[in-house]
């Protein structure tokens, strides 16, 4: 039997697409440890301390490393920690650097 290739191909069924996969909105990444709580406490507490002492304000500081309105207050508040890339970029807008020390002597 020959078949007629000039008949348009059968409709799909829309129930095909009832079955997908919910991908999440957010991936949350491990909780940060105590040790990395108070590490990043510490080090936000001294670029609070630098960023007043400059008369800089979040809302300037925002702009000068090109994230979001708020985010600022977020980091210094504690609701979010800022990635190293960030914290890095931060220390720069407000003339400091990062260096590393033995804890050894």
């Amino acid at each position: 039997m020959v078949k007629n290739c000039d008949s348009a191909p059968p409709k799909r069924s829309p129930a095909i697409f009832k079955n997908t996969i919910a991908i999440p909105t957010k991936v949350y990444v491990n909780h940060p440890t105590p040790m990395e709580v108070e590490f990043y406490k510490e080090m936000i507490g001294q670029l609070i301390q630098v960023r007043k002492s400059k008369k800089i304000s979040q809302e300037s500081l925002n702009a000068m490393l090109g994230v979001t309105d708020g985010q600022i207050n977020k980091w210094e508040c504690g609701a979010r920690l800022p990635s190293s890339f960030n914290l890095m970029c931060w220390c720069n807008a407000l003339g400091l650097k990062i260096n590393l020390e033995s804890i050894n002597g």
